[in-house]
């Protein structure tokens, strides 16, 4: 197992930076979580949620304290692995409740939804707060709404973000989303919020996303232009109370696309809505629409598509700064999670089982931080016949390659540690086969790819030195730099990645400059960096 080295805590600014070029990748997963008292049946990872380095994954229809009284679990990182920690079950669980059918983690707080619970009524679902202190979770408190009836399904879609939670209700009228803040540790209903123009079996209420004054809730089930084209509305908060701001729906709808099946908002504004029964490109080939958030508004930006009919892309999504990862459960047979990137760079990564295994249903639940992509599995027969699984995949480690072009260059530029973000890259220069150099420098540049003259790599940077372009210091930006060290011989040049998660899987280029008295003697190879998450 390889020991991973942190980076420091994580910078939430908006940097601009140029991305990399899609890349079709399989990654099969790092860890893959089992509940350590799982059975046939339980559905662990029915649904997930990862925050910084503790993940909490639903088992529904785990027989505890009776049959399909469900439960959740958590695990946390300890730099090695990710092992359990706790099993969470209801204070008063009982048989059908399908706790865990949903859940959601921020911090020390956790919330998990229980729909089918009796609170008020057959079925009509319950919601469970549970804090951590030390290495130790404890039931704070249980939600239900001030207006509670049989089949309101509360808690068949759960979110939390600082003090503030959001717990979807999608009963067979018309649905409902409840928030609910905490005032030490009490937490008080503050408002029912319900979509315009809502239409009955609507499903509003079915997947919800929060953070900070901003919701999305979706209603997969909403009558558009058809039956079932769905849509999603985001509401914001002023003070205490809720507005709804917009209504979203996808521009080419078809029937039963069920758009806003999943909904998820990442840190940097960016919003995925799910349609896995769209058929534009094949039946059932789903997908996940991209929003970003523009002067008080959602502004569509692009659609994505599975890769082939019958995956089902938009089962589940999750958005995390530059990253925007999808479940596709009908894919190969057995599900993957999809991780796209920022802008127009198109697929980064399919995250696959190191053994798949068909009727898997991974992806069918999905989450993501900068660092860590989660994918429940509750078809996976690890266990048993449909105990489930989870399967946890790095986002990306740092890399660099050599890349010298026709060979013109020296290969005397080393990488002797991955550039990650948080950390130093070091990188060292050999001047031996130059007796006159004393200096040297390193040129970092976004330009990954070759100039418009068509240099290749490990020469392309040659046209921005002779052409004398500004280059700017390193920083959260990171446009272009020049990083100096006089000395001969062995060079080791000491670069300190900035601690900025939106440069997590982007690419630059670097090359090595020789100098003596000031003047340029030779030109190193060059390499493409891979900016990482973690060190090896």
């Amino acid at each position: 197992m390889k020991l991973r080295v942190r980076s420091l805590a994580l910078l939430c600014s908006l940097s601009a930076f140029a991305v990399a070029a899609p890349m079709r990748r399989h990654a099969t997963e790092e860890f893959k979580l089992l509940a350590s008292d799982g059975a046939p049946g339980d559905h662990f990872g029915c649904s997930v949620s990862v925050d910084a380095d503790t993940i909490v994954a639903g088992a529904s229809q785990a027989d505890a304290p009776g049959a399909n009284s469900g439960a959740a679990y958590v695990f946390v990182d300890d730099g090695m692995s990710f092992v359990e920690q706790q099993k969470l079950v209801a204070s008063d669980g009982a048989a059908g409740d399908r706790f865990g059918t949903a859940v959601a983690v921020f911090g020390d707080t956790a919330i998990v939804g229980a729909p089918a619970a009796a609170a008020s009524g057959a079925g009509s679902g319950a919601a469970y707060v549970f804090v951590r202190s030390g290495s130790t979770w404890t039931q704070q408190q249980k939600l239900v709404p001030s207006t509670h009836l049989a089949s309101d399904a509360f808690g068949s879609a759960v979110a939390i973000h600082a003090d503030t939670v959001v717990v979807g209700s999608p009963r067979p009228g018309k649905g409902s989303a409840w928030v609910f803040t905490r005032t030490g540790t009490v937490w008080t209903e503050q408002d029912e919020l319900r979509g315009s123009g809502e239409s009955n079996g609507n499903k509003f209420g079915c997947a919800v996303t929060l953070w900070n004054d901003s919701i999305v809730v979706g209603a997969s089930g909403q009558f558009g232009s058809a039956e079932q084209t769905g849509a999603a509305y985001a509401f914001s908060r002023t003070g205490g109370t809720w507005t709804e701001d917009q209504k979203l729906v996808a521009s080419d709808a078809a029937p039963f696309a069920k758009f806003g099946a999943s909904v998820a908002m990442s840190e940097g504004g960016v919003l995925c809505v799910g349609a896995p029964s769209d058929d534009v490109g094949g039946t059932d080939i789903g997908a996940a629409y991209r929003y970003e958030a523009s002067g008080g508004a959602w502004v569509f930006d692009k659609k994505r598509q599975g890769l082939a009919a019958g995956d089902a892309l938009g089962s589940s999504v999750a958005a995390s700064f530059n990253f925007v990862l999808t479940g596709a459960i009908g894919f190969a047979g057995s599900g993957t999670a999809i991780l796209w990137g920022f802008g127009d760079t198109g697929l980064k990564q399919i995250f696959v089982p190191e053994t798949p295994s068909s009727l898997q249903a991974l992806g069918e639940s999905v989450s993501c931080g900068p660092c860590w992509m989660v994918a429940g599995a509750p078809g996976d027969s690890a266990s048993g016949e449909n105990a489930g699984a989870v399967f946890v995949f790095e986002s990306f480690t740092g890399a660099a390659r050599v890349h010298n072009g026709t060979g013109v260059n020296p290969t005397a530029m080393t990488t002797l540690e991955g550039p990650n973000i948080g950390q130093l890259w070091r990188v060292q220069i050999d001047t031996t086969g130059f007796p006159s150099v004393d200096a040297t420098d390193i040129v970092i540049s976004p330009r990954f790819t070759a100039t418009p003259f068509g240099l290749p790599y490990g020469e392309a940077l040659l046209f921005t030195l002779r052409h004398k372009r500004k280059l700017q210091p390193i920083g959260q930006q990171w446009p272009r730099m020049i990083a100096s060290q006089s000395g001969s011989g062995l060079v080791v040049h000491e670069i300190p990645i900035p601690n900025d998660p939106y440069l997590i899987g982007t690419k630059a280029a670097v090359q090595g400059v020789l100098r003596s008295g000031g003047k340029i003697v030779a030109l190193t190879n060059g390499e493409l960096l891979v900016i990482g998450c973690f060190g090896q």
